[in-house]
Order: C-alpha cells, then sequence, then structure tokens
C-alpha cells in the first residue's frame, strides 16, 4: 500500500502538504492551538468538521531531531 493510506502509515510531505492546501481551500480556519515546546496541538475547523494535527519532536537514531505530524479527524 501506499504511505498515507493506512492507520499508522507515515505522510510523505507532499502528502502532508496536499492535506493542508486542501484544508485552506475548504474554508479550514485555526480554532484553538496549544504549544507544549516538544509538541504542539492546533485545532481546525470549517464550522461543521474539526481536525486536530498534532506536531511533536522526534529524535532520530543518528541524534538528529525532526517534527512529526499526526492528523486526526473530529477532533
Amino acid at each position: 500500500a501506499d504511505k498515507g493510506q493506512n492507520p499508522g502509515d507515515l505522510l510523505t510531505e507532499e502528502e502532508y502538504l496536499e492535506l493542508l492546501e486542501w484544508m485552506l481551500r475548504n474554508n479550514f480556519k485555526t480554532i484553538k492551538r496549544e504549544n507544549f515546546g516538544e509538541y504542539i496541538d492546533t485545532v481546525y475547523g470549517d464550522g461543521n468538521r474539526s481536525i486536530m494535527v498534532k506536531q511533536a519532536k522526534q529524535k532520530l537514531p543518528s541524534g538528529v531531531s525532526v517534527w512529526s505530524y499526526e492528523f486526526e479527524l473530529g477532533k
């Protein structure tokens, strides 16, 4: 299966940007943002639906830190 097609699969950067672009085209606005340092929760809504985007700083085995993103529908 392609990445992003099954629960638990990682999104490519292109898929992540496509999701954000879709949210903008469909009038999703930021409702709430909480910054906890190592992770950030942002809730977007269009008046009927909501999507929570969770960003978390992950440390790779090489020691490099990267951001990971999780989308939760209806949160």
